[in-house]
């Protein structure tokens, strides 16, 4: 059995393992991002969403000389991006309504289990946007609100995605320097039966571990 192993560092911060390869998604830079500490670990490819240096977009994160990949340069490419043996996509989203700062929305495959990360998101999809992630296994969710994506808006686009698994990302919760909203505002418009707090910051995860219907993970930070 195939398992993937994710860890949430903080903020918008991911390491995904599987097969032998290290994924670190959107690393920040501390302590310019607030009271989060360092992320210094091995990766094979650092994967961010757009750059932002600070929040999303630290490369030295990762000790070594790991495949630098920016889910912008392949954007809404049939193609995409192959390195390591993953096949990487990503839809080009807004940052805000005013759909003038183009973001990406990653998504790949690890351990035979579908990924996307919905980075910055900060508008609301469209029909176009969510069609490449419909049904995807495993959705990292920009849950604090505005300046991002507001919460009810985030609720909509969960109920059209369908993911088996939601992890909320990218909220206050008293380590950030931004002003988001708790992860509770999230969790609010979700039967408390769907809720699944998880006392790791890892997750492992295979195929055969997948629930029946959308559940959120919440993950306390591993920084």
């Amino acid at each position: 059995m195939s398992t993937l192993t994710l860890t949430w560092f903080g903020h918008a911060a991911f390491l995904l393992e599987a097969g032998g390869v290290r994924i670190l998604l959107d690393p920040y830079k501390a302590p310019d991002v607030g009271g989060y500490a360092p992320i210094e670990t091995d990766a094979d490819i650092v994967l961010v969403s757009h750059l932002n240096p600070k929040y999303h977009s630290h490369w030295d994160a990762a000790a070594g000389t790991p495949l630098r990949l920016n889910g912008l340069d392949f954007a809404d490419s049939p193609q995409g991006l192959a390195a390591l043996g993953i096949e990487f996509k990503a839809i080009k989203v807004w940052e805000s309504p005013a759909r003038d700062v183009p973001v990406s929305m990653p998504y790949f495959e690890m351990a035979g289990l579908s990924l996307c990360h919905s980075g910055d998101l900060g508008d609301m999809l469209t029909e176009a946007e969510v069609a490449p992630i419909r049904g995807v296994d495993i959705f990292l969710a920009v849950a604090g609100g505005p300046p991002t994506l507001p919460i009810a808006d985030l609720k909509t686009v969960i109920d059209l995605i369908q993911p088996r698994i939601v992890i909320p990302m990218h909220y206050q919760n008293g380590k950030v320097n931004l002003e988001l909203r708790p992860v509770d505002d999230l969790l609010a418009q979700f039967d408390p039966s769907q809720i699944v707090y998880h006392p790791s910051p890892t997750l492992k995860l295979s195929s055969e571990m997948l629930p029946s219907e959308t559940k959120i993970f919440v993950l306390p930070s591993a920084r």
